[in-house]
């Protein structure tokens, strides 16, 4: 066999298929191992241990040149995949490609006599468990254990590891991240400027990558709508942005088709979003309508997660929340405003026919008159949502027709 008669043994990381242990055969054709393999001699494999290995099997129906190919073959696997993926792959390896195969019944025995022979690497499990915690910030052993899919005794080693070199603490039955800050003496590309115009607002301040605009409105005054106009300007530049609804029913897309959206504007997720702080944002665009703390008391958390969420993978995010009924006023207004860069409030007129943004903070405004309020048209029919241009005469009959008040 091509495979056999190739002395490379090492298999690319692209033959995983995430956490499951099912190998996809289609993939692990003769030529795609071929062509991903390193140029690894199994020549040179430290083969110590090999005899005693081999004794294990003294009387076994087993060729000992296909023993000796899957002690050499485990261990340049065990570099890169976990123990119970290695077997996986040996039994793949054994039925497609060994002149002489393996009885199946005797893999148990392969198994648990490998793992006694073959020193294993403990860095590339404790590099797995270091990213599991950089996304979870704490988890117990059984967790890190789930996620390395390796055994716990050697999951506990690669955990005394970090803990030595001090990347992780460990208290009483959770190992926790250290934060360590990794410093840099070169500006590069700090603070990069959006690379399109944020829709309704993008005269009042200077945006860049990271930023949270965060709107307020009470209920049933047009939050969705407000929403699906954003998106329309957005999908108008060549954004294609990620909507996240929290409400069930998808009235979002009466919306969208109103304003003219298609297929393939904007992402949605399939399934209900009853927790928007638990997604995973995308790089790109995200607006949420709209977001519910679990404890109003730890909003500034929240808003503190979030904020360090886009920063991460350069995102821009916008964030709905409802305001008090009758008062038009924040929950938790003390906390809510820390981390975006612009919170705005908007408070829709008696005759429902528009309304107007109250902005109440800003980062980095573009000019004095930056605060002053925006005043919109809504046209119930078309969902339209148009800021008034005060300076145009055009509009001044419109605004004086205006019989909403701000509360």
């Amino acid at each position: 066999m091509k495979f056999i008669n190739n002395n490379n043994t090492n298999i690319s990381p692209s033959l995983r298929e995430g956490e499951n242990t099912n190998i996809n055969k289609d993939i692990l054709d003769t030529n795609t191992i071929i062509n991903n393999i390193d140029n690894i001699n199994i020549d040179d494999t430290n083969i110590e241990g090999l005899d005693d290995f081999l004794r294990d099997f003294k009387g076994f129906d087993c060729s000992p040149k296909t023993l000796g190919l899957m002690f050499r073959y485990t261990a340049h696997l065990r570099k890169r995949f976990s123990h119970k993926e290695t077997i996986q792959i040996l039994r793949f390896i054994n039925k497609e490609f060994m002149d002489d195969p393996l009885p199946a019944k005797y893999f148990y025995d392969l198994g648990t006599s490998l793992q006694d022979y073959i020193e294993i690497d403990i860095k590339p499990i404790s590099d797995k468990a270091l990213d599991y915690l950089r996304m979870v910030e704490s988890a117990n052993i059984r967790d890190i254990r789930g996620y390395c899919n390796d055994s716990i005794e050697l999951v506990t080693k690669a955990l005394d590891i970090l803990v030595k070199e001090e990347w992780i603490i460990k208290h009483r039955k959770e190992y926790k991240l250290i934060t360590k800050i990794e410093w840099k003496d070169k500006i590069e590309n700090l603070g990069e400027l959006l690379n399109f115009k944020v829709p309704l607002f993008d005269n009042r301040q200077y945006w860049r990558w990271g930023d949270i605009l965060l709107i307020g409105a009470g209920t049933g005054t047009g939050k969705t709508a407000i929403c699906m106009n954003m998106v329309k300007d957005l999908v108008t530049q060549g954004v294609k942005p990620y909507y996240v609804p929290t409400e069930i029913g998808g009235r979002h897309g009466m919306v969208a088709k109103t304003l003219g959206l298609k297929d393939g504007d904007y992402f949605y997720p399939t399934d209900p979003i009853l927790q928007a702080e638990n997604i995973k944002l995308e790089p790109g665009v995200t607006l949420i309508d709209w977001l519910l703390p679990k404890d109003y008391c730890e909003t500034d958390k929240l808003f503190q997660m979030l904020s360090h969420k886009m920063a991460r993978v350069k995102g821009f995010l916008v964030i709905f929340m409802q305001l008090k009924d009758f008062e038009n006023s924040w929950y938790a207004p003390g906390m809510c405003k820390m981390f975006p860069s612009f919170a705005v409030k908007y408070i829709l007129d008696k005759d429902r026919r528009g309304g107007v943004f109250d902005i109440e903070k800003i980062r980095e405004a573009k000019g004095m008159d930056s605060y002053k309020d925006l005043r919109c048209t809504y046209d119930f029919n078309t969902k339209i949502l148009e800021p008034v241009d005060l300076g145009n005469l055009q509009y001044q009959e419109v605004m004086r027709n205006f019989e909403g008040e701000k509360k």
